[in-house]
């Protein structure tokens, strides 16, 4: 990877996640940036270092996904390496995440859903408090779809948009077998009933 090359990629990665409109995975990370808007920043050189970063895709995102105002003067700070590392191990461990996480849901499925007047759902509080990972509500919400119905019910014009917002950013860059986890959590909950 280029210079250059990583310079775009930290750019569709920024659009991605910070604008609803752009998508990462529908236009190949291509940008309207030009050489000459980076020949002119004076923090080029974290560029270069982006280039030969290991995984520079995973690193940039497992940093965007933890804040969207995440600037290239932020590259390789300990909390940016801390946020790629702790991203990394939830992956390499996400089933044994999962199973975990699910297990501080309410014994009753449906009431972990409901939205009281207007108020957050428990399973959103449980992720606000980080007693479940983002990577879990993102499963949980691909096997149940609530996203639409919290939309509607829930009154917070601030922090929720912009928690569904990041889920459905981060969701393209995550890969699990959907299958598994569904019935990991058909398990869980059968069993419980």
């Amino acid at each position: 990877m280029t210079q250059f090359e990583a310079y775009q990629l930290y750019n569709a990665i920024n659009l991605h996640f910070t604008q609803a409109s752009y998508d990462y995975h529908m236009y190949r990370g291509k940008t309207r940036v030009t050489e000459h808007s980076l020949d002119i920043r004076p923090d080029k050189y974290m560029f270069y270092k982006l280039s030969k970063h290991e995984d520079p895709i995973t690193y940039l995102v497992s940093n965007f996904s933890e804040n969207s105002k995440f600037y290239s003067r932020d590259m390789f700070s300990a909390q940016s390496d801390l946020n790629y590392n702790n991203f990394i191990k939830r992956q390499q461990a996400l089933t044994y995440q999962f199973e975990c996480d699910i297990d501080n849901l309410l014994e009753e499925f449906d009431k972990n859903f409901e939205v009281p007047d207007g108020d957050y759902p428990y399973l959103l509080k449980l992720l606000t408090r980080k007693k479940i990972s983002k990577e879990t509500f993102i499963i949980i919400q691909d096997c149940v779809r609530f996203f639409g119905r919290w939309n509607k019910q829930i009154t917070d014009t601030v922090l929720w948009p912009k928690i569904a917002m990041n889920c459905k950013k981060l969701h393209p860059f995550l890969t699990y077998d959907h299958d598994k986890y569904r019935g990991i959590l058909k398990n869980k909950f059968s069993q419980s009933s």
